[in-house]
């Protein structure tokens, strides 16, 4: 049991890597979604008046007709526009599905060679009797090292002003995920109870790494020599 702990401890402080490499890339690709794909949405107007600069309105292309431009230009104002660009709701999405893609991937680079080789020694070591094979001590230790996350996920959502676009620090290896699931502008707290067990189930990809790469490691059976003798072939 110590053993399993350790290595949970191990797998959680990959995953907290696997973090930050997932910040950087969702914010990469949202960033760059939004430079090729934004459209005008609107803008903010401000205003100056007798020497002082005011914020006075935001306008969107939505509400029809902008009406309180003139209305403020009459009163004396020197107005200023600044232009809101948004995302499209479809090219959203499918920023949100690339980046979680990406980091799906990065998570299963840093989780599955590593069980696999630990695998693989492990039924070394059960061979020569040293220890007793567990072809599912993968599944366990994933299982295991996720149990900080989802507590901390169920944690935050008894926070009354924690947002799920905040989920972006707190959690951004499956952000893009949760941002698909629940409305980013909502209060985690508002979310309904099937859309908060759709976010912890998003961790179960962790554990679905580690018991792959163990249990593969442990029966000796690697893919990339599969494909590799398949293509030699």
């Amino acid at each position: 049991m110590k053993g399993l702990f350790k290595e949970s401890a191990k797998l959680f402080g990959r995953t907290i890597l696997v973090s930050f490499l997932c910040f950087f890339i969702v914010a990469s690709v949202l960033v760059v979604s939004v430079g090729f794909f934004a459209e005008p949405a609107g803008y903010y107007v401000t205003g100056t008046k007798d020497g002082k600069q005011e914020n006075l309105y935001t306008y969107y292309t939505s509400e029809g007709k902008d009406t309180k431009y003139e209305t403020y230009a009459q009163q004396g104002y020197t107005l200023e526009k600044t232009d809101i660009k948004l995302l499209p709701e479809s090219k959203e999405k499918g920023s949100l599905v690339l980046a979680q893609i990406l980091c799906i991937g990065i998570l299963g680079i840093f989780i599955y060679p590593r069980f696999w080789e630990r695998g693989y020694k492990d039924r070394n070591l059960a061979q020569i009797g040293n220890i007793t094979g567990d072809p599912l001590k993968g599944l366990k230790v994933g299982l295991v090292s996720i149990i900080p996350w989802i507590v901390g996920l169920l944690a935050l959502s008894g926070v009354k002003d924690f947002t799920v676009s905040l989920l972006m620090f707190a959690a951004p290896i499956f952000y893009p995920a949760f941002s698909l699931i629940a409305d980013g502008n909502i209060y985690l707290s508002q979310v309904g109870v099937l859309t908060l067990i759709g976010m912890v189930a998003c961790w179960l990809i962790l554990p679905v790494f580690s018991a792959l790469g163990y249990a593969f490691g442990f029966k000796d059976f690697s893919i990339a020599e599969k494909l590799t003798y398949k293509k030699e072939k």
